[in-house]
């Protein structure tokens, strides 16, 4: 049950959720269009002996000491990324100092193959492709003058990129849809938080004092609202009154004090067997106002009947003395046929009903239909 009312409120706050969806999904666009792409490109070298090695043992014992000593790969792959290698190759370029800090150059040792990748990210695809390749051709020129019996030599060069690694439209877009919806989740349950003071200040109008339940005028109301939208959409629509009866019995014995507190368990135990959809109010008196929306006469009859049932198997126990009173009622239905029946003819058939409920062989509970007037 606490599911499907987190739904219905859910759906009841569509238009906040809908518009938090919508505001995070456009600032994420707003911004990711707004920002500069950065493209990344790589070109990688491989440490390798050169041709100093006269033979075959000399070969295999430069391969086995360039296979346990990571510091040769660990020069070449610094140098790379060194000052003077970086200037130089932005020199040939026509860059300046201050064109650098437009790119991220960095590089890393892959071992135990050997292989230095360096990688450049910019927001030029063209660029940053010339500016890796001539970085590499930079360090292979410099490091042939630092290990005479191991080269540096290319292996793949640099690719212009077509997509940029940054802004990830698709991941934005994804995010935003998450969090969008997240926060109108969120905005949604503090929104009906914050209505929950102000329907209680409502409610303070539309409620009867002495039960509990909505009052007449609350009730007229809402009678007249689904009235309009049953004769628009042809939808089904009762009413009933129930009379509980027996308290007379009891007005001599005991206080209107007393009176009042057993209205008041009867209409809280009524309440409970309701539908969510349906309404109960203190219409006067003794007697209470039943609104079944989109219930056809047949079927609010039978939830009256099973009401009545309810109420004569229980006994209700006054708090100041301890006493049980079994209670009975009677009950009219009048259902909704779409004739265009007003709120008063619906109400005056309804009062009928409740008056032949009980009398002259009819049973306890009697359904006055629109289309006819005979028991049900």
């Amino acid at each position: 049950m606490q599911l499907r009312a987190y739904v219905r409120l859910l759906l009841k706050e569509w238009w906040v959720i809908l518009s938090s969806l919508l505001i995070t999904v456009t600032a994420t666009l707003v911004l990711t269009y707004a920002q500069v792409p950065v493209y990344e490109t790589a070109t990688t070298f491989i440490v390798s002996p050169s041709s100093s090695f006269k033979d075959l043992n000399s070969l295999l014992q430069g391969l086995d000491t360039l296979s346990r000593r990571e510091g040769v790969s660990e020069t070449y792959n610094r140098l790379s990324t060194s000052r003077t290698i970086v200037k130089a190759a932005a020199a040939e370029l026509g860059l300046t100092e201050d064109d650098l800090e437009r790119f991220t150059i960095s590089s890393e040792v892959r071992s135990p193959a050997n292989i230095i990748r360096i990688t450049v990210q910019g927001d030029d695809p063209v660029l940053i492709a010339d500016l890796a390749d001539l970085i590499g051709a930079k360090t292979v020129e410099y490091a042939r003058d630092l290990y005479e019996v191991y080269d540096l030599k290319p292996l793949d060069a640099a690719i212009v990129p077509e997509e940029p690694i940054k802004p990830n439209k698709s991941q934005n877009l994804m995010l935003a849809t998450v969090v969008g919806l997240g926060l109108g989740v969120a905005l949604a349950f503090v929104v009906e938080y914050l209505r929950v003071p102000v329907d209680a200040m409502t409610s303070l109008s539309i409620m009867d004092a002495t039960t509990g339940v909505y009052n007449k005028a609350y009730f007229l109301q809402r009678l007249n609202q689904e009235l309009s939208r049953a004769s628009h959409h042809d939808y089904p629509l009762s009413i009933g009154l129930m009379n509980i009866e027996r308290l007379d019995t009891f007005r001599g014995l005991y206080s209107t004090k007393s009176r009042n507190e057993v209205l008041r368990k009867v209409a809280v135990y009524l309440k409970q067997y309701l539908r969510a959809e349906d309404l109960i109010a203190r219409f006067e008196g003794d007697k209470f106002a039943f609104l079944f929306p989109d219930t056809p006469g047949h079927e609010a009859k039978e939830m009256l009947e099973k009401l009545q049932t309810r109420i004569e198997w229980s006994a209700f126990e006054l708090e100041s003395t301890g006493i049980k009173l079994n209670l009975a009622s009677s009950s009219g239905v009048m259902s909704y046929g779409g004739n265009g029946i007003d709120q008063e003819e619906m109400l005056s058939r309804a009062e009928q009903a409740l008056q032949r409920a009980g009398t002259n062989g009819y049973s306890k509970v009697y359904l006055w239909e629109e289309t006819r007037e005979s028991q049900s």
